[in-house]
């Protein structure tokens, strides 16, 4: 699948649309996120997977039934760089924070720095026996909080994740005055206000 950029283009008018090449294209043609990360790659989330695109070349990770530091599942809802650099990536089956520790040595591609990373996952499921784990597995939204905590948006409500404990406190109906369970959508606005989208009233 190609990838598009607007280049140049002023809104409404996005006048100019341009197919970046790359050596090795996209495994899906769905692409259904786009989110740049602090060292200047594109990760692109699909129905199979997400990818890195460092100007040039495309690197996928996806799903592997036999490797439990792969994605929990191919079907991506959000990707997420936090201020610390930590990517988060929200699945149809958990949530999932990969290792993204660099590669000794650097090279650049065009006008992006490139570093290896070392392509492993960690991921956070829900738990029956355990209150601290995520409210659902099926994650919709990551927004990272004023304070630099991360507010994850589900199925069942919004948790956010207490990164020093390793555990999530979760919002759902009373008393939250959240008007939804199912949350689709999260943002910080410039006030630092976060904002939540949901399903509406239960």
């Amino acid at each position: 699948m190609p990838l598009v950029s607007a280049e140049g283009a002023e809104v409404p008018g996005l006048e100019r649309l341009e197919h970046l090449p790359m050596e090795n294209p996209l495994s899906s043609e769905w692409v259904r996120v786009i989110h740049q990360d602090h060292q200047g790659f594109l990760w692109l989330g699909s129905i199979n997977g997400i990818h890195r695109f460092d100007g040039l070349t495309v690197k996928s990770f996806a799903h592997d039934p036999g490797d439990p530091h792969s994605l929990p599942n191919n079907f991506i809802n959000a990707i997420f760089a936090d201020r610390r650099g930590v990517l988060w990536v929200a699945t149809a089956d958990g949530l999932a924070r990969m290792d993204t520790s660099p590669a000794p040595t650097k090279t650049t591609t065009r006008e992006f720095v490139t570093s290896n990373t070392a392509g492993r996952f960690r991921t956070y499921r829900h738990d029956s026996d355990s209150p601290g784990s995520l409210s659902h597995n099926y994650v919709h939204a990551l927004v990272e909080g004023p304070q630099g905590e991360l507010w994850v948006g589900t199925r069942v409500g919004v948790s956010r994740f207490d990164r020093e404990l390793e555990r999530f406190e979760h919002f759902e109906g009373e008393p939250s005055d959240l008007p939804g369970t199912l949350t689709y959508s999260a943002m910080l606005s410039r006030s630092s206000e976060l904002w939540f989208g949901s399903s509406g009233p239960n």
